[in-house]
């Protein structure tokens, strides 16, 4: 116990002691009291002494396994980097309006080959370009020559066509005749 602790207590119980001296039934109550507070100060150099040597254990019970943990840290070998996982292969080509990809090279759509991925993708064949066939010139299909060798098709000169205009002879008093109109079925008529 320091002696620090023993002063806080022990001080106030021998001021009670000294004012309580004056009467028989105080000196009984100081005795109580002092007797009271060498209990307390026991108590509390216990719990003092107590927590001290928790302290200690627990500072000691730190460092072993600090100790342990850095010799087990200093002894494991390095883990192996992580094996990367096989990417299935796959050849995308543009289409319309969309990417859409494949298992196996499409032939003759090298041209629209727009990326391909795979582990064990083996690169799609080169696009190859071919020159346009040529054309056969051909002189007698020029106009100048179709001109002169054209005949004409019609047998003879045309018709003359007469410019008739429809006669007005109804009279605006007579009346139509009424013929109600047919209108569908709705139910029948198909929804769009």
């Amino acid at each position: 116990m320091s002696p620090m602790n023993s002063y806080r207590y022990t001080i106030p119980a021998a001021a009670l002691l000294i004012l309580s001296a004056c009467s028989p039934e105080g000196k009984e109550a100081a005795n109580a009291n002092y007797e009271a507070a060498k209990q307390h100060a026991k108590v509390a150099a216990e719990n003092v002494s107590g927590v001290a040597n928790k302290l200690a254990g627990d500072l000691k019970e730190n460092a072993y396994k600090t100790s342990y943990q850095v010799q087990k840290w200093a002894a494991t070998p390095p883990a192996a980097p992580p094996v990367p996982n096989a990417v299935a292969q796959s050849y995308c080509y543009r289409s319309m309006q969309d990417v859409l990809c494949y298992r196996a090279p499409i032939a003759g759509a090298e041209s629209r080959l727009v990326a391909y991925q795979g582990t064990s993708a083996e690169p799609p064949p080169p696009v190859i370009t071919q020159l346009l066939p040529t054309h056969e010139f051909d002189s007698s299909q020029l106009p100048e020559s179709r001109v002169a060798n054209a005949r004409p098709v019609f047998i003879g000169a045309a018709p003359e066509v007469k410019d008739e205009k429809p006669s007005l002879d109804i009279p605006i008093d007579t009346p139509l005749e009424k013929v109600p109109e047919q209108l569908p079925n709705p139910a029948l008529v198909p929804q769009l």
